[in-house]
């Protein structure tokens, strides 16, 4: 399976430090094991599944889209802040 990211979500990852980068990463591995793994969206978004995941400096939220032949990724957003 093939993985491509949108310009957003690649501004947003160059904006992570190399940590978040790397926990990223392994959440990525996961999802292309299993694309079903986050929730889906609702209404005008039920193709689109969101994955939350606990990163080192906070929770982290992960929009995907899984098509038939590639993982594309969305958006990455912190959604709580550990300091």
């Amino acid at each position: 399976m093939r993985v491509r990211g949108t310009s957003l979500f690649h501004v947003q990852k160059r904006g992570l430090r190399r940590s978040e980068v790397r926990e990223l990463d392994q959440e990525i591995r996961k999802l292309l094991e299993n694309p079903e793994l986050g929730k889906p969206g609702e209404e005008e978004l039920e193709d689109v599944r969101y994955h939350r995941y606990q990163g080192k400096y906070g929770r982290m939220l992960l929009a995907y889209q899984p098509l038939p032949q590639e993982l594309r990724l969305l958006v990455i957003v912190q959604i709580s802040l550990k300091i």
